[in-house]
């Protein structure tokens, strides 16, 4: 399965740039466009009406101001259709935003915080992941994710998990050993 990543302008492709980045790290195929739903609407139908054909498991559709984008390509395919919303010079991307969660019963759309490229790309991997098992690994796909939090110091081959936990399960807490020789602490809920 494949990603579509899809934006309404140029000018989109600085912070969209940030999905196709996740997904090589994931080793999942993609295909970014161009495609304006108000400046290009019959090039946005048939690239929609398309994907599901042509072995596109999900859509990842950015855009900024009006930002039909999303809703225009959820209403087109069945395909799973999650939404970037981009800044704005006028309303930061609050604009954006709301147009994409306001989605009418029956055209759902997936929206990540404004700019969260990479964080639809995460999206899109579980998405798959749900139907095919060559997507389904969780620890490499935990392992990209502290990469990418805590940068290219984070070696999940020399990683140490220790922990205890109360009789009722409680207070599970584990640590992860990184190479800056600094442990950090999380708490499993």
């Amino acid at each position: 399965m494949k990603v579509s990543i899809i934006m309404g302008s140029t000018s989109d492709y600085e912070v969209m740039s940030g999905a196709e980045q996740m997904l090589k790290q994931f080793g999942v195929e993609y295909e970014t466009r161009i495609i304006s739903a108000h400046r290009t609407p019959d090039l946005m139908f048939e690239y929609s009406k398309s994907l599901k054909d042509r072995g596109f498991g999900v859509v990842i559709a950015g855009a900024g101001g009006a930002a039909h984008l999303a809703g225009v390509a959820a209403g087109l395919t069945t395909l799973p259709v999650i939404a970037v919303p981009m800044a704005t010079k006028n309303l930061g991307g609050l604009d954006s935003l709301l147009s994409m969660v306001q989605m009418p019963t029956g055209i759902p759309v997936a929206t990540v915080a404004i700019g969260g490229a990479k964080n639809a790309a995460i999206l899109a991997v579980e998405i798959l992941a749900l139907g095919d098992k060559a997507f389904s690994n969780p620890q490499k796909i935990t392992c990209i994710i502290f990469e990418n939090l805590f940068g290219p110091y984070f070696l999940p081959h020399q990683s140490h998990s220790y922990g205890y936990a109360s009789s009722s399960g409680e207070n599970l807490t584990s640590k992860i050993q990184f190479k800056s020789d600094a442990t950090y602490y999380f708490r499993i809920t």
